[in-house]
């Protein structure tokens, strides 16, 4: 078998893989539909048009490709391009002996180019074939981009083709297809004008196993498994068709040289084949070239590379992504480096992956980061040079270039250096024009001193002489005061400048993860308006959003600073004191607020590990010297162990605390008394753990192996062998279950038996520590990727937390479970506060949420995402849900878009592009189902629960009635029509009068109770997203893609535009008390409204909520309108307590917040009198 590697695939080529975007074109061009493939380069495109072309014609249709590239884009008019079109046409259909062309074209000179185009389509075309199927393949469309000249009419034409079905059946036997790397925005932006909304998207998928089970056929090597290795190539390109038939060819060739494979070490083989022939300077070896046209793509106009790259970045970070159609994700994926998969961004393939990993990533932003050259200067002067740093405008620019992207850390040193020297320098600046202004008025104020003195000395001389001096003394002083007036005024520009320079570092301290130095700056800042005189409301403004911000976004709450490398970090059972070991052999203990005690130096080595006694009164060390030290808590070392025979890694007290357990780098866990006497060993062990009530102790054994023991060391039972080399256990607190992780950089959560519970993807980097909560329930995690990770024991990601500057080493829970430590290679232990006073942030989902909603009691929270999936949280206490919500997916149905809650009983009801209605009990178990051929949008419940009225795609609104049984009813009793777009909410007025909706087509319509249509409102710029009626009916407020929110009477007269958000405001909600309105935005903002429709100013902004990391989908208030829940791209909801956020007085708090550290910390030194004593 020959393979083909790029160009296309002949017609009858045996390596030609059909796949189901061959079936698609081929039924949708006999359906007489628009067709449109626009992928990534080399997936396969120009081969699927020469296959779909080849069944065509063999039905008899008339066929003919036009390749763009052609006939050019570059150097060309408008005339010589729609020549060039129109005369490709004519060759391909053979039209040269029954079609004069050259007379044709003189005959239509006095008519525009389009219409040239536009006749010969049907005169030369249409006329010419009475009786025959047309289709024109239209290949690299993307050419068309490098045009000098729009050519939107051309499609415009398309549509018009289209379009002219109705009028002249002769159009319905012309059809289009059109194939390049680009997206339809990026041919067309006019959507009134586009051909594809009315089109078909054909999407091109990369080789299955059963599509490609003929490639196999080449694959005959000795003593492997033809169908296993084709198996293992696809493993690797992920079905990618050039890349596929790339490998196989390296494979066949293998062949050809008389390999053999072990049975079962195909997948090994190829592997080693990757690295040999792909992999290893892959830029040589990328021949014909495929991986250089990817990044080329990737690369392509450095201004906005550096956006890609970022966001490449996350996608190989496992960050989760949610797809959507930005251009930086459009540009992503037509590079073909990554796929949409599940709703999420995921790369293509791991021979993508590791190509193009994160070296290459931070080599690209290396060469593209703005500041390259100040940053070598600065590097090569071993940090040293200031003249380097960045500053001003220059400062702000490379801070908003690296926001979104994994930078290397002197990267993130060099940006820390530079932001705090600018504020140095603006400070320095500042007060020497300070000093100045008050040398220049000590000046003119001592002047005026001699001048009055010379005045009195002279008083007696002649009345007129008198007069005179008197006259100019008086304007002397007016002189003087004008001079202070501007000495004063030059103060304030100076104060002003100032609070601006600290409010830029505090912005950009907390984008670098550095809060406390961030809330640090803010509230100096604060404090300093009041200095400042009347006239800087804005600034006034933007200081408190940002202090406001600042605390709401408050997790590190304190930092010990050692200066060295902290090995690990404990906390005292009682939580009121802290130890650490350090790399410089150091011991200190420390109080929980942050001030050392005492520092020792006994050991000779740097210190692996400490450990308190179980009833807090003794610390034990573990040291690289090969000893033990048990210390008081004054200090005084009280025994020493010294019978080692290599490092000792780690140590334990016993649930009494009369024994110790340690293991050492010689591979033995050992047990000894107090006294250092041995009395037990086991061998062929690294590592070991034990549970925090002391009954059990794990260790694994020869690398793979777990072996559960008794607190005696008495083995238990054995696991099966892990797939992993195992490098950390942890026990939970009551032995039930055990945390591993090995290599991999994955976390396995297993039963004590060995059950597997579920696998966490870990870190970016290898991962150092792991620690259980005190309740079992959650997991912590710490990687050299510098985060401290939390999980859930199900496997959930619940927060990641960033700060650390270099690899995070120990991480311990807090005995009351409310902090998290972690001690790090950058000499610090950071304290993260796990529970926020303002909101709780909610997880579970692996997707973007669309809905969420309220049950009517408050007791639950309930969600959905397009992945089809229903996500519930119960009420734990009176202010926090659960963590983990119980999920439910519908049987049938597409992506879920509708959600509500009845109004008086515990059931719910959702709505998807399938057209499935779906009622569901408290439980999750589903009460009704009910189908419809609409694709459904929103769902509401009528104020009694009687009726459902539901958006459709189809531009209707349907109303359904529930039986007196309480059945939905087998179809609605009412459709409603007069949309020209779908319809996406829905909302009654509580009085049960009138009901509004809101569509895709720009307008709002307010329906009577019976359906009858009231008025259109239409005063939206965009898609009216949502609607929503206040509790008295008497007003209500509507959302538009347009970024507006409008407030209307019932009537329908608007009352007030609210402009406040930067994108597409998704959902607004009113408080149930109707005083309050909250909307949630693609800006990533949820806003929070004032309402006093009796003021001048109905509506006003109170505060905008900072939280999620991406775009804000759904919002609403708790029956008792206590608290708000926002639902995000981010796969997460917040709830936020609306009680805690309206009454905290932010600088206080703030205050109380950063006490510890600015008195115990050196770093907070210089800010150490900012707060008066709390």
């Amino acid at each position: 078998m020959q393979y083909q590697i790029g160009g296309s695939l002949s017609a009858s080529a045996s390596t030609y893989i059909a796949r189901q975007a061959d079936q698609q074109i081929y039924a949708a061009l006999k359906r007489g539909e628009f067709c449109y493939v626009l992928n990534s380069r080399q997936m396969g495109k120009s081969s699927l048009l020469v296959q779909t072309r080849h069944r065509l014609q063999a039905e008899g249709y008339r066929c003919a490709v036009v390749d763009m590239t052609n006939i050019g884009s570059e150097n060309i008019t408008p005339l010589q391009w729609y020549k060039g079109m129109i005369k490709d046409l004519w060759r391909n259909f053979k039209l040269i002996r029954q079609f004069d062309f050259k007379s044709w074209w003189q005959d239509e000179a006095d008519i525009s180019l389009l219409q040239r185009l536009s006749q010969f389509i049907k005169v030369g075309l249409l006329e010419q074939f009475p009786d025959q199927q047309l289709v024109i393949f239209i290949d690299e469309i993307d050419s068309i981009l490098g045009l000098p000249f729009s050519v939107d009419d051309f499609f415009a034409l398309i549509r018009f083709c289209y379009n002219q079905r109705a009028v002249d059946p002769d159009y319905c036997r012309l059809n289009f297809a059109l194939f390049g790397v680009a997206t339809p925005s990026d041919l067309i932006q006019n959507r009134q004008r586009t051909p594809f909304n009315l089109g078909t998207a054909i999407p091109l998928q990369g080789f299955t196993v059963a599509e490609s089970k003929i490639l196999a056929q080449g694959l005959d090597l000795k003593g492997g498994d033809a169908d296993a290795i084709l198996a293992a190539i696809l493993y690797w390109t992920q079905g990618q068709p050039f890349l596929t038939q790339k490998l196989c060819q390296l494979v066949a060739q293998a062949s050809d040289e008389a390999v053999s494979i072990a049975p079962g070490k195909e997948a090994n083989w190829v592997e080693q084949v990757v690295k040999d022939h792909i992999l290893q300077h892959w830029e040589s070896q990328d021949e014909p070239e495929h991986l250089r046209t990817v990044q080329n793509r990737l690369l392509n106009h450095s201004a906005s590379a550096g956006r890609r790259l970022g966001l490449y970045q996350q996608v190989l970070q496992a960050t989760t992504i949610p797809a959507e159609e930005s251009p930086d994700q459009t540009d992503l994926i037509l590079s073909g480096l990554v796929v949409k998969q599940d709703g999420q961004l995921r790369v293509k393939n791991p021979i993508y992956r590791q190509v193009f990993n994160q070296a290459w990533v931070e080599k690209q932003l290396g060469r593209l980061r703005p500041y390259k050259a100040s940053l070598e200067f600065w590097l090569a002067s071993e940090q040293q040079d200031e003249s380097r740093l960045l500053r001003g405008q220059t400062l702000q620019e490379a801070l908003d270039w690296s926001q979104g992207k994994r930078l290397s850390d002197e990267d993130h040193q060099f940006l820390t250096a530079s932001v705090e020297c600018d504020r140095q320098q603006i400070q320095m600046t500042l007060e020497a024009e300070r000093a100045r202004a008050i040398e220049s008025q000590l000046q003119q104020e001592q002047q005026t001193t001699k001048l009055q003195k010379r005045f009195s000395i002279t008083v007696s001389i002649a009345f007129l002489i008198a007069v005179g001096l008197g006259g100019a003394a008086y304007q002397q002083a007016q002189t003087t005061q004008k001079q202070t007036e501007l000495a004063q005024a030059s103060e304030q520009k100076t104060l002003e400048s100032n609070i601006r320079a600290l409010l830029s570092s505090s912005q950009g301290n907390m984008d670098s993860h550095r809060q406390l130095e961030a809330l640090a700056d803010i509230i100096q800042a604060h404090q300093q308006l009041d200095h400042l005189q009347k006239g800087a409301d804005g600034l006034a403004n933007e200081i408190q959003a940002t202090l406001r911000s600042n605390v709401h976004r408050m997790v590190e709450r304190n930092r010990l600073t050692l200066g060295v490398k902290v090995e690990h970090v404990a906390i005292s059972p009682d939580g009121t004191q802290i130890a650490t070991a350090a790399a410089d052999g150091s011991v200190s203990l420390w109080g929980w607020d942050g001030q050392r005690r005492w520092q020792k130096f006994n050991h000779q080595a740097e210190v692996n590990q400490v450990v308190f006694s179980p009833d807090g009164q003794t610390l034990a060390s573990a040291s690289a010297d090969r000893t033990v030290k048990l210390w008081n808590l004054q200090g005084k070392v009280t025994h020493t162990l010294s019978s080692f025979d290599a490092e000792v890694r780690a140590l334990v007290f016993n649930a009494k605390g009369d024994r110790i357990v340690t293991s050492t780098n010689s591979h033995k866990v050992q047990f000894w008394t107090r006294t250092g006497e041995l009395i037990n060993s086991i061998t062929k062990t690294k590592f070991f753990t034990q549970s925090a009530d002391g009954r059990y102790l794990a260790n694994n054994y020869k690398g793979h192996v777990i072996q559960i023991r008794a607190a005696d060391s008495t083995l238990i039972r054995e696991l099966p062998p892990a797939p992993e080399l195992l490098r950390i256990i942890r026990l939970s607190p009551n032995g039930d279950y055990i945390a591993a992780t090995g290599l991999d950089q994955k976390i396995r959560i297993r039963t004590k038996n060995g059950k597997l519970v579920s696998e966490l993807p870990g870190h970016g980097a290898l991962i150092r520590d792991m620690a259980f909560s005190p309740n079992g329930e959650l997991i912590a995690s710490v990687s050299s990727d510098k985060t401290v990770k939390l999980w859930h024991r199900n496997g959930q990601l619940l927060r990641t937390f960033k700060g650390h500057q270099a690899t995070v080493w120990s991480v311990t829970f807090s005995p009351d479970g409310q902090f998290l430590l972690s001690s790090s290679e950058d000499g610090t232990v950071r304290y993260w506060q796990l529970n926020n006073p303002f909101w709780q942030r909610l997880g579970g989902p692996t997707d973007f949420l669309s809905q969420v909603a309220y049950r009517s009691d408050g007791q639950q929270l309930a969600a959905i995402s397009p992945s089809h999936k229903i996500y519930r949280w119960h009420r734990q206490t009176s202010t926090t849900f659960e963590a983990v919500p119980q999920v439910t997916s519908p049987e049938l149905g597409g992506p879920l878009h509708g959600l509500a809650y009845h109004p008086n009983k515990p059931e719910l009801v959702t709505t998807d592009r399938g057209g499935y209605i779906h009622i569901w009990n408290a439980d999750g178990s589903l009460r009704t189902r009910r189908s419809t051929p609409s694709r459904l949008w929103s769902v509401e419940y009528s104020p009694d629960g009687h009726q459902l009225a539901i958006g459709s795609a189809d531009n209707t609104i349907q109303r359904w009635q529930f039986d007196d049984q309480g059945q939905l009813e087998q179809a609605p009793f009412q459709i409603l029509e007069g949309h020209q777009a779908t319809v996406r909410d829905v909302s009654f007025s509580p009085d049960g009068q009138w009901f509004v909706s809101a569509s895709l087509d720009k307008t709002l319509k307010l329906w009577a109770r019976d359906g009858t249509l009231k008025t259109t409102l239409s005063k939206h710029r965009a898609a009216v997203q949502s609607v929503a009626i206040s509790p008295n009916s008497q007003w209500f407020v509507s959302a538009s893609e347009d970024s507006d929110i409008k407030l209307w009477t019932a009537s329908g007269q608007i009352i007030q535009t609210l402009p406040e958000h930067q994108s597409a405001v998704r959902e607004v909600a009113i408080s149930p008390d109707g005083k309050w309105l909250a909307s949630a935005a693609m800006d990533n903002t949820v806003k929070l409204w004032q309402v006093d429709l009796s003021s001048s100013t109905p509506a006003k902004l109170f505060r905008t909520l900072i939280g999620h990391d991406r775009a804000i989908r759904s919002i609403t208030f708790s029956p008792d309108g206590k608290s708000l829940v926002s639902a995000s791209d981010d796969q997460t909801l917040m709830r936020w307590n609306l009680a805690k956020l309206l009454q905290t007085k932010e600088e206080e708090y703030a205050c109380r917040w950063i006490s510890n550290f600015l008195k115990n910390n050196a770093q907070g030194h210089q800010h150490r009198h900012l707060c008066p004593p709390l």
